[in-house]
């Protein structure tokens, strides 16, 4: 019997595939009222981000195919589901505000990732930082937050803090704020087996707290980022 040989090119665009179909299924979720469930699936999604480009440089399979349907699939699943998702479970009431500001991740989404790969053309060599706050820690902030809200106040939290996080996320997109990328950050760590040290404690927290600590960990790093970028800009003024 003949072998059948899968292209290595096949493997992590079928990882970036399964990212869509989990963002289709996160949509559906989110016109059904399932919010934690899409909210989840988001979280899931994020993961997967990290795994199809991983995967495409470890087997020598990254292509320009695959650049192109990461950054569709990122667009769809932390751009237009996320919108449903904020829309339908925070902004449904609000009219047209509600729609102008459930719109916004969709929108400074698609700028930040046509910006982003205008650079990776231009820049062969890898920076250790990205330009604005990535499209991936974006979701995962909003995302969390909508499973932290499902758990402190059943979704019915305080409608501002949904509008003011949106409104945060989409200016530090499209920012010039610098965020570490996770060799970078983990390197400034001058703790022996740092990666296991920061692995160990995240875990821990989310074991004993699935529901809050994603949420916790994420908007430490985006306001990390932020008050780092001040802090320089400070700096190297005086």
């Amino acid at each position: 019997m003949r072998s059948i040989r899968i292209p290595k090119f096949f493997i992590p665009s079928a990882v970036t595939a399964a990212s869509i179909l989990l963002g289709y299924l996160a949509i559906l979720s989110a016109l059904h009222d399932y919010f934690v469930t899409a909210a989840w699936l988001l979280l899931l999604i994020a993961l997967l981000d990290s795994v199809d480009g991983r995967l495409a440089r470890a087997l020598d399979a990254t292509s320009d195919f695959g650049a192109q349907l990461d950054s569709l699939a990122d667009l769809l699943n932390f751009g237009v589901a996320l919108s449903i998702l904020f829309y339908r479970a925070f902004f449904v009431d609000w009219g047209l505000i509600g729609m102008v500001l459930s719109f916004m991740p969709t929108l400074f989404s698609a700028l930040r990732l046509a910006r982003f790969n205008v650079e990776n053309e231009d820049n062969a060599v890898k920076a250790p930082y990205f330009t604005g706050l990535p499209t991936t820690l974006s979701a995962m902030l909003l995302a969390s937050f909508v499973i932290f809200a499902g758990e402190m106040w059943t979704l019915n939290a305080p409608h501002l803090i949904p509008a003011v996080l949106v409104l945060l996320v989409s200016f530090l997109m499209v920012s010039e704020v610098p965020y570490a990328t996770n060799a970078t950050l983990l390197s400034g760590l001058r703790v022996k087996n740092s990666k296991k040290v920061v692995a160990l404690i995240f875990l821990i927290s989310l074991l004993a707290l699935p529901a809050k600590a994603f949420f916790m960990w994420t908007i430490a790093f985006v306001l990390l980022g932020f008050v780092r970028s001040v802090y320089e800009t400070l700096t190297d003024r005086s």
